[in-house]
């Protein structure tokens, strides 16, 4: 659903699968310095923002999901 998510998110993001760990991050980066202050209302409404994208692209599939179903990518691929 990569593309799908991307599309609905509106960014490229960054997949940081990590089978190993039974924990993978996907992750938005913006440029910006966090010391800034006069930044900080733009960094802080871009966060918002995002979230609320995130929120509404991920809230249902997440809900679908059924942990009992999940099997780890080798077991897939010996089907």
């Amino acid at each position: 659903m990569k593309e799908a998510i991307e599309t609905e998110i509106d960014a490229r993001l960054e997949w940081a699968e990590q089978p190993s760990n039974n924990v993978s991050r996907i992750i938005l980066n913006r440029k910006g310095d966090p010391t800034d202050e006069s930044a900080w209302p733009e960094l802080a409404e871009w966060t918002a923002e995002t979230l609320e994208r995130f929120d509404a692209t991920f809230r249902e599939r997440v809900k679908s999901l059924n942990a009992a179903d999940w099997r780890p990518d080798d077991e897939m691929q010996e089907e």
